[in-house]
């Protein structure tokens, strides 16, 4: 059932909320729950997105639990109803403004994939909706867990740049599934404008992006460590991303290794914070 939750991809929202709580210095505990809560609404997106992709997924990944008749749908359906209560949990114990931002993002989870919204399969919508979940809302969450209201236009800059990265960047993910997404229909980002187009979008798109947040939380942070990574983290990145137009399942696989040390750098330099 765990698998079902691609634990893997929720990581990078929980480590973000956490670096966010940080950066408005909440101690260790805080931040931890803020990780665990946006780790759990993760998971339990990612279940309704696999229940409502059932059948494209069966041609992308037949190895998946689903598909695979491993789990039911009613299973899975009682596993994602289950990680948004206990998100909802977690988040009654950190202030009325966290517990909105929580259920901001259930709506938006499950509005990626269902009706009426259905934003997987409206084109680059799709990624807009994606950077919000990735990095906006676990941004915002992890302030307002935090310091108890919402935080300011500057302290939130960082998470803004992110979310826009992230418009790009995601573009990756389509590459491993632009088979089933055509053969179902599926109008994703992709399909819509091909992989020679979608390819430049995704490149061009993360390599302007990704100095601008790297220069925006270094104001924060102040340090020469977290450049300095992220600058070899860009390489792998790039290197990653032409790695996805031959091989979407490995190239996406390879960019998940890469952020992750990018996110490490993160979450270090946040902890490390006065």
């Amino acid at each position: 059932m765990f698998e079902l939750g691609r634990p893997w991809n929720a990581l990078p929202t929980a480590l973000i909320g956490s670096v966010a709580s940080l950066m408005g210095r909440a101690d260790l505990s805080l931040a931890a729950l803020v990780g665990l809560a946006f780790f759990l609404l993760y998971l339990a997106g990612a279940v309704v997105n696999d229940i409502f992709d059932y059948y494209v997924d069966s041609i992308n990944m037949p190895y998946r639990p689903l598909e695979r008749g491993a789990v039911s749908v009613r299973e899975a359906w009682v596993f994602s109803a289950a990680g948004y209560l206990a998100s909802l949990a977690v988040a009654y114990f950190l202030g009325f403004v966290f517990l909105a931002v929580v259920v901001v993002f259930i709506l938006a989870s499950y509005l990626y994939s269902g009706a009426p919204l259905r934003a997987e399969s409206r084109s680059f919508y799709a990624q807009i909706h994606l950077g919000l979940v990735t990095a906006l809302l676990p941004g915002l969450g992890g302030f307002a867990a935090a310091l108890g209201r919402l935080p300011s236009v500057e302290q939130m800059l960082p998470f803004v740049a992110f979310t826009v990265f992230f418009f790009f960047v995601w573009v990756i993910k389509d590459f491993k599934d632009l088979a089933g997404d055509r053969a179902r229909g599926k109008f994703t980002f992709l399909v819509h404008v091909g992989p020679d187009a979608g390819f430049k979008v995704m490149l061009v798109g993360s390599v302007v992006m990704f100095p601008v947040v790297v220069w925006l939380f270094n104001q924060v942070f102040n340090n020469w460590f977290f450049p300095v990574v992220s600058g070899a983290v860009l390489v792998g990145m790039m290197l990653s991303e032409f790695v996805t137009r031959k091989d979407g399942e490995k190239g996406f696989a390879y960019f998940r290794l890469v952020f992750l040390v990018f996110l490490l750098a993160l979450l270090g330099s946040a902890l490390s914070l006065p």
